[in-house]
């Protein structure tokens, strides 16, 4: 895969996630532990060996991510990527949605600015690092607050949409932006974002009940 010592070493640690966990809308994690030991076992892997889990979780349009990094996500072609690189704490989002955040700017961003990585880095690694990146814990800061904004709504363990305010006030809304929107409402009558009153197994259900009630085709 052409990581160093200290990436696999953190691949091996990270915290216990369940194998269908996502970090965002079409953003599988990673399960680490789990594909390492794939990678020696599973037939898949052994006919495409870890270069087969580099493009499953890295891609095939970002082919210059250097032995410091290694994605947070993994599921082909239709998974956004996040790569996290030890060597400048950084984390780099890779064909994703821009995230907003209204008091941590990006290190870099897609429309232009300031590059950091400009001086520093191989001439190959400015296509992928020109991307909007964030210190690691500024990543995490950004993430949770698409969260509490309820610009990522989950439906189920296995479903998290996204906002898309992206239709004119003439133009009818599509079910689904109809959908989000009751799901909203459903969040805020369980009280979130307070996590103190919030109830999550009730808004689940609510969730879920009111898609086999209204919207039947948004059911999977």
């Amino acid at each position: 895969m052409g990581k160093n010592d200290e990436v696999f070493e953190l691949m091996r640690h990270l915290p216990y996630i369940w194998e269908d966990c996502l970090l965002a809308p079409e953003s599988r994690v990673a399960n680490w532990p789990t594909l390492l030991e794939r990678m020696s076992f599973d037939h898949i892997f052994e006919t495409e060996g870890p270069e087969g889990i580099r493009i499953i979780t890295e891609g095939l349009d970002w082919p210059n991510i250097p032995s410091s990094a290694f994605s947070l996500t993994c599921g082909g072609r239709n998974n956004c990527v996040f790569i996290l690189d030890t060597k400048y704490g950084t984390v780099h989002t890779l064909n994703t949605p821009e995230f907003v955040h209204p008091s941590k700017p990006p290190l870099t961003a897609r429309n232009g600015g300031s590059d950091p990585f400009e001086f520093c880095v191989p001439g190959n690694e400015q296509g992928w690092r020109s991307n909007t990146s964030w210190s690691i814990p500024d990543f995490f800061d950004v993430l949770k607050n698409e969260y509490v904004a309820m610009r990522y709504l989950p439906y189920n363990d296995d479903r998290i949409e996204e906002l898309y305010d992206n239709y004119g006030k003439d133009e009818i809304p599509s079910d689904s932006e109809i959908l989000y929107g009751l799901v909203k409402e459903i969040y805020e009558e369980h009280g979130w974002p307070d996590l103190s009153v919030y109830d999550k197994e009730k808004c689940w259900i609510a969730v879920d009940k009111l898609i086999k009630d209204r919207f039947p085709k948004e059911d999977y």
